[in-house]
């Protein structure tokens, strides 16, 4: 504390003012995602006419939206991966198995036949907190297949093809990878930080 408190002395006013901000902005953000009177809004934009159509007003906390040429979106809450059939406006959820601690890192394959996803897997053996691994699964739902064995790791793309998928994780190497053999093609090692 006292180490923390002859830095803070040191300081010019320019930076404890932006620490300040910094910190309120994460306790106001970590207050927001925790209030249960947070209302979700997922809407559309005609580009044409500038007209925002609310798709789903929702209290549960909803994120991340993938649109599907089949006129429905791809998005999470709570872990769970859910279609929003945009005629409808039903939610409904995607069978996913076992995979239920599903992050926002998830997206829709270029022919739009697979959905990747980042389970965050606690039945993994790795003694990290956090186990998070990427999986593939059809876009309607099934038992996921994974990719990535080393956790943390994080999607971060599709090729304009669909034959390769890009991760990064915490040992600062981008990989890329066959979605159809889970085979990996090529690592891309070098990085200065950590990639998330």
């Amino acid at each position: 504390m006292k180490n923390s408190l002859r830095l803070l002395t040191k300081m010019s006013i320019f930076k404890k003012v932006l620490i300040l901000f910094l910190y309120m902005q994460y306790a106001l953000f970590g207050f927001a995602q925790s209030k249960p009177d947070t209302t979700s809004y997922i809407q559309l934009l005609d580009i044409s006419t500038g007209k925002i159509d609310t798709v789903l007003s929702s209290k549960e906390h909803f994120e991340a939206p993938n649109w599907h040429p089949d006129n429905y979106l791809v998005l999470n809450s709570k872990g769970k991966i859910y279609t929003l059939n945009i005629a409808s406006k039903k939610v409904t959820e995607l069978n996913t198995g076992f995979a239920d601690q599903i992050n926002n890192d998830h997206g829709i394959s270029p022919d739009k036949k697979w959905l990747v996803i980042s389970h965050n897997d606690k039945r993994d053996t790795s003694k990290k907190s956090y186990k998070s691994a990427i999986y593939i699964l059809p876009v309607s739902g099934g038992e996921p297949r994974r990719i990535t064995p080393e956790v943390p790791s994080f999607w971060h793309g599709w090729s304009p093809d669909g034959k390769t998928l890009a991760t990064a994780g915490s040992d600062k190497v981008v990989r890329l990878w066959n979605p159809d053999t889970l085979t990996q093609r090529l690592p891309l090692e070098g990085h200065a930080q950590a990639a998330e």
